[in-house]
């Protein structure tokens, strides 16, 4: 999922390039390692992109290459106990080639796993991957391997809610017209159910996706008139995939990078990205609708000063949401940051910005989680002062959530250059953080680590 939120963000400016950490942890009051799990599927090149509790179970996607001469990079999910960590099941799936096969995206829901991803074709050609699972047994109750047109496709987010899966992304056809997908299954069996397409231009698709009890909401990016970024959110109704409301918004004409992530609260939702200012900036963007007529509430794009600012995951707990992402301003170095509004009315409550006093431009917040009174972030972040390469730690910073103080955090080094927090979530007592490390002979494990959160 991070590697599709740097192309949606970072690939047009550069920036990032994953990177080192070191294990520092302070702050008492939660914090503590419960178990971790560093896992190589044989060949030295691995990555944990989600993760999903449920019950007594913790599930975490990605992929990790087999070992060589074969060398195939497989689409992996691993089942652990949630309090242990004892691995339960791990399925490595291959759709034929030996690249690209990736998962991105996981849900689970009573006694079913969903994943889905990307899966290349002995002729090379890559779809659309949902993949259905027991969660006990990890045997596969059924599969969905679908192509948009003929070119690459990719799941990029996935959601269960009674008994249905929905799972978006983004395909093109064989001249490179892309597409914005939407998908919903039987939960059960795996029928489509529904489905929605439409063009996106050459460029463009679905990113991320939030359900409740009756609707879908779709967040993602297209091009509009003359190629302009378009910040896309799209909410349909569950059952039927009738198309309820749309906004598509270009900022004045100014375009941008699209919606990165989006959240649903009582009857307001709310969707993250990023666009051009008329100085050719790119704001950070919070935008809350009215679930259920998509009237824009409120809006917030203060924070662009030079150059780069961007979030890339949100969450909402009680009234406030929080944004999280990057800054990158002209000079000094890259930002991680999250930021606190008040989710009715969009004053900003709280922020926070933390670069570990380096100078390195690999620095971010990739994905958020919150319960009760605290918020968790997850991320990565340049090494310490002085460090101007890519060189980064796994990142988790956890908040109070009502005044942003930093309760504890931990960063977290395998021995490499390349470490990296992707996604977190928090369940009761703990807190479940993926991503991937690098170790001091430069293989990339799949890590997940899990904490205390008192």
């Amino acid at each position: 999922m991070r590697l599709n939120k740097l192309l949606m963000g970072l690939s047009l400016f550069s920036l990032f390039v994953m990177c080192l950490f070191m294990s520092t942890r302070s702050f008492a009051a939660g914090g503590d390692l419960i178990w971790e799990d560093i896992f190589d599927n044989g060949g030295g090149l691995n990555e944990a992109e989600a993760i999903v509790t449920n019950g007594n179970q913790i599930f975490a996607a990605g992929y990790g290459y087999t070992a060589r001469p074969d060398f195939i990079q497989q689409f992996i999910v691993r089942a652990y106990n949630s309090r242990t960590g004892q691995l339960e099941w791990e399925d490595g799936f291959s759709n034929g080639g030996i690249d690209t096969n990736q998962a991105d995206a996981i849900a689970a829901q009573s006694n079913m796993v969903f994943a889905a991803g990307t899966g290349e074709t002995n002729e090379n050609k890559d779809e659309f991957i949902v993949r259905a699972y027991n969660s006990k047994t990890g045997s596969v109750k059924w599969s969905d391997n679908y192509d948009a047109g003929g070119g690459s496709n990719r799941a990029n987010a996935i959601a269960a809610k009674s008994n249905m899966v929905f799972a978006v992304g983004e395909g093109d056809n064989i001249i490179g017209v892309c597409q914005f997908i939407v998908r919903a299954y039987n939960s059960k069996t795996g029928a489509l159910t529904w489905d929605d397409q439409f063009e996106t231009g050459f460029g463009g698709g679905a990113n991320a996706i939030a359900v409740d009890s009756n609707k879908v909401y779709v967040a993602g990016s297209a091009c509009g008139d003359d190629c302009v970024g378009l910040f896309v959110v799209k909410v349909y109704n569950a059952n039927t995939g009738e198309l309820l409301w749309s906004d598509e918004y270009d900022n004045g004409g100014n375009g941008g990078l699209g919606a990165n992530a989006i959240a649903i609260k009582g009857n307001i939702v709310f969707a993250v990205g990023s666009v051009f200012t008329d100085l050719g900036d790119l704001a950070f963007l919070v935008r809350a609708y009215n679930a259920n007529t998509g009237e824009l509430i409120w809006e917030d794009q203060s924070l662009k000063a030079p150059l780069v600012n961007t979030p890339f995951a949100v969450s909402v707990n009680q009234n406030t949401v929080y944004a999280a992402g990057f800054i990158f301003p002209v000079s000094g170095p890259v930002v991680f940051i999250v930021r606190a509004y008040n989710s009715k009315t969009g004053e900003l409550v709280w922020e926070d910005k933390f670069d570990n006093g380096a100078d390195g431009s690999c620095t971010s917040a990739f994905a958020i989680s919150s319960q009760g009174n605290r918020v968790y972030v997850a991320g990565y972040v340049s090494t310490g002062a002085g460090t101007t390469s890519c060189e980064t730690n796994f990142l988790v910073r956890t908040y109070d959530s009502l005044t942003g103080d930093l309760v504890w955090q931990d960063q977290f080094d395998e021995g490499g250059a390349e470490n990296v927090a992707n996604a977190i979530v928090v369940n009761d007592n703990s807190v479940y953080a993926a991503g991937m490390g690098e170790d001091s002979d430069g293989n990339k494990d799949f890590v997940v680590r899990t904490y205390s959160t008192k």
